[in-house]
């Protein structure tokens, strides 16, 4: 089964069923261990040292958020859990993340765009991946 289960999260409702997913899945298997990440999209064209501050305070409000989803989740307290946030492009970190960290399975949900279906970030990750892909596939709006 999998040990090492990554959870995109752009900190939105569907964000959460990937993670219970992935206390359900990591729950069959003593030793588990589930990452929470998320990827601040870069500004382009202005220096990262001018936003410092900007981006400093999205990584504050991004760690209280995924801290809530946990405590949020059942199952967390026997699961061993972290959480990170990077600074870069969505998929390329999510991938980056993937096989830096020895991933088994990342589970992401799948938003219903019918103008970018192969534009999106769950695509691309799908695509690039190091390991297996779980895409849960969001209700549309």
């Amino acid at each position: 089964m999998f040990q090492h289960i990554l959870v995109p999260t752009d900190l939105t409702d569907s964000a959460e069923s990937s993670l219970k997913m992935a206390m359900s899945l990591a729950r069959l298997r003593y030793g588990s261990h589930v990452s929470l990440l998320h990827v601040i999209e870069r500004i382009p064209s202005l220096e990262d040292h001018e936003l410092r501050g900007f981006y400093e305070r999205l990584e504050r409000d991004a760690c209280m958020r995924m801290r809530q989803m946990l405590a949020n989740t059942s199952g967390c307290d026997e699961v061993t859990t972290t959480h990170h946030v990077v600074l870069g492009r969505r998929s390329e970190e999510i991938v980056r993340y993937a096989e830096s960290n020895a991933m088994d399975l990342i589970i992401l949900s799948h938003g219903q765009d019918p103008e970018s279906p192969f534009g999106s970030v769950s695509y691309k990750v799908g695509i690039l991946a190091p390991c297996s892909v779980l895409l849960l596939k969001s209700p549309p709006a």
